[in-house]
């Protein structure tokens, strides 16, 4: 993903990431990708083509609960995924539309609205969640926590496994 993003978003826009060792996830990763790609092209768009756009990746170990945008977020191992950007920040009232389908603070023709809906929809799928940290000229902060497997093999095909297509 930082790949595809560092050839397709404007060189005015400096791409940092931190990306740490985590446990396994159970997870699609074509979902995951798109919902990085959709966090980062509208944190992009919110700084208007330019800033700093910051994606990490890190495990986390909850305590106690935390909140996210669907309720509680159980004790517990959790990769956490998190694209932040120095764009303009939204406020309160924003922040708590962002999710719903067809809500955009984007003019006409500029988008549909359903970006943020549909990673919602893609983090619940996977028994995760989402926080939003935001204001006015602060920039947001998207943060997807999806929990850990305990699974030691989660099916991957290795290398000698893969049949070649002719």
């Amino acid at each position: 993903v930082l790949d595809l993003l560092r050839a397709s978003v404007p060189s005015s826009v400096i791409i940092e990431s931190d990306v740490q060792d985590t446990k396994q996830v159970l997870a699609d990763s074509a979902q995951i990708r798109e919902m990085l790609l959709n966090l980062a092209t509208n944190a992009v768009h919110a700084m208007n083509n330019k800033g700093v756009l910051t994606i990490r990746l890190r495990a986390a170990s909850l305590d106690r609960v935390a909140y996210g945008r669907t309720g509680e977020i159980a004790p517990g191992e959790y990769a956490v995924m998190e694209v932040a950007d120095t764009g303009c920040g939204m406020d309160a009232a924003t922040v708590s539309r962002v999710f719903e389908p067809f809500f955009t603070t984007k003019a006409v023709g500029e988008g549909t609205g359903m970006g943020l809906s549909v990673v919602l929809g893609m983090v619940q799928s996977h028994g995760g969640d989402i926080q939003v940290d935001s204001a006015p000229g602060k920039g947001s902060t998207f943060r997807i926590f999806l929990p850990v497997t305990e699974e030691s093999e989660l099916g991957v095909a290795r290398e000698d496994d893969r049949t070649p297509i002719s």
